[in-house]
């Protein structure tokens, strides 16, 4: 009810209020837009839903949303060769596709892989696992992994009535059934996402419930501002999903994003 509530105060604010709109573009803007048109183009050629996995990233570290070191492989001989050279062990496997939604339903993501004999045969799985589905375009991702984390989910969507609408709530596996989010109108002023954050269920926790360390909050508001910014200066995306970001109090990593366009 109060993640509602701080939802509709936003929409009468903007509306009711008539408060003023913000830039037409972010800063980050003027510097980054020719190489993100640039992987835009390239996915419209292949006339894609969303964006590839590694525009993704790219996109993603040109707005400073901290990502893990990954790379995308054909051929597991690939991979070993990007873990031997840099990611390290332990590491994360996982399959990435422009159909592919829910990695969780199906199995196609292996994390805690140890050592060289368990990346080959987790890589073997998931290439039978792309044949079984029937996956286009599948190809897998090794990815650093990352210490663990509160899981939460950050996204925008962009509706033809309201314009952009920013989410935040607790993420992972279950973030749908758990329902635990909050939703405002863009554009918002950094306030104003502390007060999205804080109408959520999962707001204690972060703050350090039962004698734990507290999450640095302004630093999940960076990432919605990044969010809103990318919202704001790029009308092809149609919206944005971080599902996990992981927030320890010494790191905030943006685990998994989703870029889906107009």
């Amino acid at each position: 009810m109060l993640a509602a509530m701080t939802w509709y105060a936003s929409y009468r604010q903007r509306t009711a209020y008539n408060l003023p709109m913000p830039p037409l573009k972010s800063p980050y803007y003027e510097q980054q837009h020719a190489a993100i048109n640039d992987l835009y183009q390239q996915a419209r050629v292949l006339n894609l839903a969303t964006l590839p996995q590694a525009s993704v990233d790219e996109m993603a570290r040109r707005y400073h949303i901290a990502i893990p070191e990954s790379y995308v492989c054909r051929q597991v001989d690939q991979a070993v060769l990007c873990v031997r050279s840099s990611i390290g062990y332990p590491c994360v496997l996982k399959i990435v596709a422009p159909t592919l939604l829910h990695r969780s339903d199906i199995g196609a993501v292996i994390t805690d892989i140890n050592n060289e004999i368990e990346l080959r045969e987790g890589f073997n799985h998931l290439e039978a696992l792309i044949r079984e589905h029937h996956i286009v375009d599948g190809a897998i991702c090794v990815q650093k992994c990352v210490e663990c984390g509160l899981p939460l989910i950050v996204g925008a969507t962009r509706d033809p009535n309201f314009g952009t609408i920013l989410l935040f709530g607790s993420g992972g596996i279950y973030a749908e059934l758990l329902g635990d989010v909050a939703r405002c109108v863009a554009p918002l002023e950094r306030g104003a996402m502390l007060d999205m954050i804080l109408a959520t269920r999962i707001a204690p926790i972060l703050k350090g419930a039962r004698g734990q360390q507290p999450i640095d909050l302004q630093r999940i508001i960076d990432i919605l501002k990044a969010i809103e910014y990318l919202m704001q200066d790029y009308d092809f995306i149609q919206s944005i999903d971080i599902n996990p970001l992981l927030a320890s109090p010494q790191d905030i990593c943006a685990v998994d994003i989703k870029i889906a366009l107009q």
